[in-house]
């Protein structure tokens, strides 16, 4: 995707919707933890 002609943005007015997003650690370690998570192997 071109960011730069990505017309979504959040309410600020300035950033773009799915760029640059950064969690807090623990919310990250929380999302990895859960059942739902899946493991792909090469195997």
């Amino acid at each position: 995707m071109d960011w730069e002609s990505n017309s979504l943005r959040y309410g600020d007015d300035v950033s773009m919707i799915g760029k640059n997003r950064y969690y807090p650690a623990d919310q990250l370690f929380k999302a990895l933890r859960t059942p739902l998570v899946l493991e792909v192997s090469s195997n």
